[in-house]
């Protein structure tokens, strides 16, 4: 009897021991979820990643994990260790084709750093999502679309960005991370959220990494507190803790064609974080469609174009039109100053800044002083001398810039 008595004490001290091994949550159910934000400038300026093609702008989604009580995360699935489901998962490798409803959202604010336009390597991050805390979400292991989806409709309410709309942008000076934990409670309905930090190296400054956001369990699209404002063990714990939002670095943008075109009406037809210009205008003084004025000679779709009509489309559209008001301005107080002009030069000026005209003076004049062929020289000059009658100061100083870089020959003249 006594021996029965020590092997059921035994037992029971076993059971005890192995249960506090569990989570508090108990038996695999989990509490609530965490949607995490990322925030890419912090991510990619400590030199451990190279962010291709280049560091995104604006928020993105890290994951969407089952946790528990504690604020433990679920463990991954597992057939012995940790079977969350009776249903037989779907594998990652069949992941992608599954998603093919949702792929452009997903690319978009689900990307993977090392290439976001690389939809194979977006892929690879899913997949360690879907392995790691997917399955085990309380989605259907077997359709992961839901998932995901569930995971871009918590973000979505967000507008995929914690911080938008409120006081709190990127800047170089750091805020106290209360001011970055009140800013999102109050775009959270009060709930308070998770920060996590990491540090730049050279100069020691904690820089905002994430924000997450935890939501109830059973009704997954309303915020509640997280159990810990700061990731336990973190770099930033307090408070009063300096914390940096990063500014994104500057992009700039090179005259294309089409793509060039698609780009500014995307960030003119979008809300785009920070200072935008083309051409030293703001984009709400700027007219996309308009913007497109380079055509290369070997842009087939505008073969129609001659260089003339090209030259004076370019010349239009990038803000080389008439100066009228100008010369009028300065006509003034040449008058007032007792100033007279050269007769030349001054006829060149204003001939040049006439409105209504079919075509530019400025064309036709870089026509016949440089298109024309080197061995022409003495025909150039007798053309440039015959038709505009400019001082030589004016062609040389022309035909320098012209030819620096040299033009790629144009055959096509009228």
């Amino acid at each position: 009897m006594r021996k029965n008595y020590l092997l059921a004490g035994t037992l029971v001290a076993y059971l005890l021991a192995a249960s506090s091994l569990l989570p508090a949550s108990g038996n695999n159910e989990f509490s609530f979820y965490k949607l995490s934000f990322r925030w890419p400038p912090s991510a990619c300026n400590l030199g451990t990643q190279q962010c291709k093609p280049d560091t995104l702008d604006y928020f993105t989604i890290h994951g969407l994990w089952p946790m528990y009580a504690n604020d433990e995360e679920v463990p991954k699935y597992d057939p012995k260790k940790n079977k969350c489901t009776d249903v037989t998962p779907t594998d990652p490798k069949n992941l992608l084709p599954l998603l093919k409803d949702i792929e452009e959202t997903l690319q978009k604010y689900w990307p993977n750093y090392k290439n976001y336009k690389n939809i194979n390597m977006c892929a690879e991050s899913w997949k360690h999502e879907w392995v790691y805390h997917g399955i085990c979400s309380g989605y259907p292991a077997d359709q992961p679309l839901e998932y995901f989806n569930a995971a871009l409709i918590a973000a979505e309410k967000f507008d995929y960005d914690p911080l938008k709309g409120t006081n709190v942008q990127p800047r170089e000076k750091p805020y106290k991370a209360e001011e970055i934990i009140n800013a999102v409670k109050a775009k959270a309905k009060g709930a308070t959220p998770q920060i996590q930090c990491n540090m730049k190296k050279d100069d020691g400054t904690l820089q905002l990494l994430e924000i997450r956001l935890c939501f109830d369990k059973a009704t997954p699209t309303t915020p509640m507190d997280c159990p810990n404002t700061f990731t336990p063990n973190g770099l930033c714990q307090k408070d009063t803790d300096l914390i940096r939002i990063t500014p994104p670095p500057p992009k700039v943008v090179l005259l294309g064609n089409n793509q060039h075109l698609e780009l500014l009406m995307e960030m003119k037809e979008e809300q785009s974080s920070g200072r935008i210009t083309y051409c030293g205008y703001e984009m709400s003084e700027t007219v996309p469609q308009r913007t497109c004025a380079y055509i290369s000679q070997h842009d087939l779709h505008h073969g129609e174009m001659t260089v003339r009509v090209t030259l004076d489309f370019s010349g239009r559209c990038l803000g080389v039109g008439t100066t009228y008001e100008i010369l009028k301005e300065l006509s003034k107080r040449e008058k007032e100053a007792g100033i007279k002009p050269y007769p030349e030069v001054d006829a060149f000026m204003k001939a040049t800044a006439m409105t209504g005209q079919e075509t530019s003076l400025v064309t036709n004049y870089v026509l016949v002083t440089y298109i024309l062929d080197e061995s022409h020289k003495h025909e150039r000059q007798k053309i440039s001398n015959r038709k505009f009658k400019t001082s030589k100061y004016l062609q040389d100083f022309t035909l320098q810039n012209l030819k620096s870089p040299k033009l790629q020959g144009y055959n096509l003249i009228e």
